[in-house]
C-alpha cells in the first residue's frame, strides 16, 4: 500500500472485493536467484503450480451471473439453445479426444494438478453424457431432465469454483485487500 499508484487501485475498487492472489507457474523448487540477480533453474528443481486456477475461479462465477443478468431471458434461452446444439454436434469428437486421445492421460493428469480430480472427473461425465445425448434421439421430456442436468452440473462447477477461492482466503486473510 505505500506504493500510490497500487493504493489508488485498491482505493477505486473499494466497493468490489479486490484480492491479491500470489500464483507461481512453476512453483517455489523450480529456480531460484544467481548471485547477478538472474533467474536460473535450480538443479534437480520441479514444476509445483501454487494457485494459478484461484484468478479463473474468482472471477468466473461473478462473469457468468453478470453476463447471465445482463441478457434478456428469450436471448439468454437461445444462446443456451445455440450451444447446447454446438455441443451435441461436436461431443463424440471431444469425448474420443478427452478420453481416447493419445495425450488424453497427460492432459487429465495436468489438469488434477490444477484444479483437482474431482473436477476432472465431472468435466469428462459431462463431456460423455453429452456425447451420450447426441447419439441418442429426444424422448419425452428428456431434454428438460437434460436441462436439469446441465443447470445442476453448472451449479457443482461454480460451487467448486468458489470453494477454491474460500480456501485461499482461509489460508492467507491478507490477499484480501478490500470488500
Amino acid at each position: 500500500m505505500q506504493c500510490a499508484s497500487f493504493a489508488a487501485l485498491v482505493e477505486a475498487r473499494r466497493r468490489r472485493r479486490l484480492r491479491m492472489i500470489p500464483v507461481s507457474a512453476v512453483g517455489h523448487d523450480f529456480a531460484t536467484l544467481d548471485e547477478k540477480g538472474k533467474v536460473v533453474k535450480r538443479d534437480g528443481g520441479w514444476i509445483d503450480p501454487i494457485y494459478v486456477d484461484v484468478p479463473l475461479c474468482a472471477v468466473l462465477p461473478d462473469a457468468l451471473a453478470l453476463a447471465e443478468r445482463s441478457l434478456p431471458a428469450s436471448e439468454r434461452e437461445q444462446l443456451v439453445d445455440d450451444i447446447r446444439d454446438g455441443l451435441r454436434r461436436h461431443a463424440p469428437d471431444i469425448a474420443r479426444e478427452v478420453l481416447l486421445g493419445p495425450l488424453a492421460a497427460r492432459v487429465r493428469n495436468a489438469l488434477k494438478a490444477v484444479v483437482g480430480e474431482g473436477l476432472v472427473n465431472l468435466l469428462i461425465e459431462i463431456v460423455v453424457r453429452r456425447e451420450a445425448r447426441a447419439v441418442q434421439p429426444d424422448e419425452g421430456g428428456a431434454g428438460d431432465a437434460a436441462q436439469d442436468c446441465d443447470q445442476r452440473l453448472r451449479g457443482d462447477v461454480v460451487e467448486h469454483m468458489q470453494r477454491v477461492v474460500v480456501r485461499l482466503e482461509g489460508r492467507l486473510p491478507s490477499s484480501i485487500l478490500s470488500d
